[in-house]
Parts: C-alpha cells; sequence; structure tokens
C-alpha cells in the first residue's frame, strides 16, 4: 500500500549536520564518477578488441559484464546500506570501484579486463545509496530537490561519459578512461567520508543482513542475465537461451517463497506486490531499454561514410563528434530533472514521469524519419534528454512514497535491477539489427535507425502507458 508523500521527509539528521547542500554536492561528485563509467567504455570498444586481440562477441562483454555484475550487486549492497548505514557502505562501494579501475589500468588480457569490469558494477549502487543517504540525513525541505539532482547527474553523466570516453581515446588510449575512473573514485571516497554525516541509526539492523535472500537473488539474475546477454550470439529462437533464463526466473520464484518467512528478508515481497511500485519500476525498465539504442545507434551513424554526400548515411566523424552530438541532450536531461522539482511539488510526481516518456516518444519517432543532418540528431537528442530527465528525478520520489526510509536503500537497488534489465535487453535487441542491416562493407544504413528508433518509440509508448499506473498516492 503506498505511503502518505509527506513520508518522504521522514529522517534523522546529526544534531550537528554540514549544510544540505555540502551533503548534496558530495553525493552529486560520486554519482558523476559512476554515471561516466556506465558508457565511457562504448566508444573505445573497438580499440580495446584490436588490442587485447578480441573478438567482438568476447570484447562485448566488457560493456555486458559491468551492467550485469551492476544488476546483480545494486539492490544486495543497497540492503547492506540500509543495515549499517549507506554512509559507510558507499564509501565502501567507492573503494572497491576504485580497486576495479585501477586493476582494468593494468590488465594485460581481456579476460583480466572483464573480471575488473565486473568489480566495477558494484558502482550501480552507489546511486541507489545516495538515495539512501538523502532520506536519512538531508533535512525534509530539501530531499526532493536533492534526489533530483542526483538523478539528474547519474543520467547526464553516461551522455557526457561518451564525450569524454571518444576524447581520451583519441588523444591518449583506452587505458585512460579506467584511469579517470579511479582517480574520480577515490576522491569521491574522500569527499563523502569528510563531508558527509554518519547517519545515527546505522548498524542498527546490521547483524539481520540476509545472506540466504542475496546468494539466491545473485543465482537467479545472473542466469536470467547471461541468458539474455547470450540472445544474439545463440540465437533468440535457442532452446538454450530460454531454458537459462526460465531457470532463473524458477530460482527468483523459490527467493519470493523463501522471503516470505523470513522475519529481516532482502526481498519484500509484499513491498514489491504493491501495484504503484510495480508500475514505477516497470517504468525504470522501460527507461533503460529506450537509453541504450541511442548511445549505440547515433554513434554508429556519426562515424560512417565519408561526409562528402549531402543524402549519404552517415557525418564521416570520429568518436569525440559522435559523443558531441549527445552531449546537448546531457544538458537537457540536467534541465528536466531541476523542472521536476518544481512541476512535481504542484502535480506529484506522476505528471512529469507521464510527460518525460510523451516527449521521448515524439523525438524519437521524429529522428526516425528525419536523420539525414547533424541538426536533427542534436535538436531530437536534446528533446530525448529533457524527457530522461522528467522520468530519472521522478522515480526516486514515487518510491519513497511506497517504502520506509529503512529500506530505502533496496528499494532504489531494485530499481536499478529493472533499469539495467532494460538497457541489457535493448542492447541485445539494437546489437541484432544492427547485424541484420548492415554487412562488412557497410556498417550502417538507414533502416538500421529507422527500425531501431522505431522499436525505442514503441518502448517509450508503453512507458507512458506504465506511468499512468503509478500510485495515486504519489500526486499531492
Amino acid at each position: 500500500m503506498a505511503r502518505s508523500a509527506l513520508d518522504i521527509t521522514e529522517t534523522h539528521p546529526p544534531a550537528t549536520a554540514p549544510s544540505d547542500r555540502a551533503v548534496t554536492g558530495a553525493l552529486a561528485f560520486a554519482v558523476f564518477g559512476y554515471a561516466l563509467a556506465q558508457t565511457l567504455v562504448v566508444p573505445a570498444l573497438a580499440p580495446i578488441q584490436a588490442d587485447l586481440r578480441a573478438s567482438p562477441a568476447i570484447g562485448a562483454w566488457v560493456l555486458s559484464a559491468f551492467l550485469l555484475a551492476g544488476a546483480v550487486l545494486s539492490p544486495i549492497v543497497g540492503a547492506l546500506g540500509d543495515g549499517r548505514g549507506p554512509r559507510n557502505v558507499l564509501v565502501v562501494t567507492l573503494g572497491v570501484f576504485a580497486v576495479g579501475s585501477v586493476a582494468a589500468v593494468i590488465a594485460p588480457t581481456i579476460e583480466v579486463l572483464i573480471a575488473a569490469r565486473i568489480v566495477q558494477g558494484v558502482s550501480l549502487a552507489i546511486l541507489p545509496l545516495s538515495f539512501a543517504v538523502v532520506r536519512r540525513v538531508v533535512s525534509g525541505a530539501r530531499q526532493t530537490s536533492a534526489a533530483a539532482v542526483l538523478a539528474g547527474i547519474g543520467g547526464a553523466g553516461a551522455g557526457v561519459g561518451l564525450v569524454i570516453g571518444g576524447l581520451l581515446t583519441d588523444l591518449l588510449s583506452w587505458h585512460a578512461l579506467f584511469g579517470l575512473g579511479a582517480i574520480l573514485a577515490a576522491l569521491a571516497g574522500g569527499i563523502v567520508l569528510a563531508v558527509v554525516p554518519t547517519d545515527p541509526t546505522a548498524g542498527r539492523t546490521g547483524g539481520h543482513f540476509d545472506l540466504l535472500g542475496a546468494v539466491m537473488l545473485t543465482i537467479g539474475l545472473t542466469t536470467i542475465l547471461v541468458g539474455l546477454t547470450q540472445g544474439t550470439s545463440w540465437g533468440w529462437t535457442s532452446v538454450w537461451v530460454w531454458l537459462i533464463v526460465a531457470a532463473g526466473l524458477a530460482v527468483l520464484v523459490l527467493l519470493g517463497l523463501v522471503e516470505r518467512r523470513r522475519s529481516r528478508p532482502l526481498l519484500d515481497v509484499a513491498e514489491l506486490a504493491d501495484p504503484g511500485l510495480v508500475a514505477t519500476h516497470l517504468t525504470a525498465l522501460l527507461i533503460g531499454a529506450v537509453s541504450y539504442p541511442f548511445y549505440l545507434l547515433l554513434p554508429l551513424w556519426a562515424q560512417a561514410g565519408d561526409g562528402s554526400a549531402p543524402n549519404q548515411v552517415g557525418f564521416g566523424g570520429s568518436i569525440t563528434l559522435a559523443g558531441l552530438i549527445l552531449l546537448p541532450g546531457a544538458l537537457t536531461l540536467l534541465l528536466g530533472s531541476a523542472l521536476t522539482t518544481k512541476l512535481a511539488a504542484r502535480t506529484g510526481p506522476r505528471t512529469p514521469l507521464v510527460a518525460g516518456f510523451g516527449l521521448i516518444a515524439v523525438a524519437t519517432l521524429a529522428l526516425a524519419g528525419w536523420h539525414q543532418h547533424i541538426w536533427q540528431h542534436v535538436v531530437c537528442y536534446a528533446v530525448v534528454g529533457l524527457g530522461t530527465g522528467f522520468v530519472f528525478a521522478s522515480q526516486p520520489r514515487l518510491i519513497s512514497v511506497h517504502v520506509p526510509v529503512r529500506r530505502t536503500g533496496a528499494a532504489n537497488g531494485f530499481n536499478n535491477i529493472a533499469r539495467s534489465v532494460g538497457s541489457i535487453l535493448t542492447t541485445q535487441i539494437t546489437a541484432a539489427i544492427v547485424a541484420a542491416t548492415t554487412s562488412a562493407t557497410v556498417p550502417v544504413t538507414d533502416a538500421t535507425l529507422s527500425i531501431g528508433l522505431a522499436l525505442t518509440a514503441g518502448l517509450c509508448l508503453l512507458g507512458l502507458v506504465a506511468a499512468t499506473f503509478t500510485t495515486k498516492g504519489a500526486q499531492q
């Protein structure tokens, strides 16, 4: 059942707390480093494969392993934060992220690099942990705006990551990408440690971590996600793909039965069965699914061709140009997050959530039909960024309506699972579309972009429908 929208202000700030702006700034810096890691490596996949002598299928795991590990670890680390204090667990998480980044810098083989990316995947818990810190430490009146800032940074950082990734790969090497990640993680850990106060309620439930639930969740999710990531290479009609997915689902069903009997479950089945929360997580899955086709298709188009013909396929640009085309969208995403705070205060977060999916759908359909000029890509993706900002900033507010403060980390962690599953699904589907519409000598065609973006627009419309089912209790 939905809780009162006023419950977001439930908090336990220490008596001598630093300013809310200082805390939000420290958390925003930590989230920015995680956000960059989502896409920083995308422009460098080809150079990595060449340097480490990896096939495209194996090289793709540099991205997939990060998303898969993050999807599995995010709710577990979030639950640890709920029990032992989100600030403390956030600092440890940043430390692990830094270690994984250093390992990636010195990785001598593709296998070692993939292992390092799995360690880096823990960074996907940084955002839900930061939301949990906000609800426990930031004063009630500023919690909504702080959460919107973090959501905006989390989304915009992914767009900026493509630009920085392209620049560093062009000017230095792919090793520099992970070096930057290590530096940012280490700095963020120190800043959080110095600025963010310890929650006085931290550790009260630290001895009750649901280890069995964590193990079963890890097995179930890993099995499902491995099956989905192999869909493109094995074929979506392969019996093995669906047997693996079915096995993972069976483990999760068993987990639900086990968790019903536990006093402090990792997976609160009754909470997750709340229709409003289900709808919120579904919108997370769909916004995750919508985001990644742009990261893959627009850079592919920008780098194709030689730029000599006015109506040719592609712009003949560099990796850096591909990132710069997406940069305005990262900036409008921040704007959308800021506007959501004011709009949600008047109408509740469901209105910007619905509006966000609507904006993305319109811009995506427009770009699917008209994409021969750079300005069309820039303008349409800027609108996509604005809509994405609305969606990202609405979700933590909606979650806070349904869950108590003590479960904020775990609940946002499950929201991250949904978003990651959506990203993995459309990454594989987009790869299949590219493979079906191109050849070794033709890296992208008009059909590649039109089909990929039309499918993305359809997912946006599903997101719009799902958004209308978020609880009315979330509207004030």
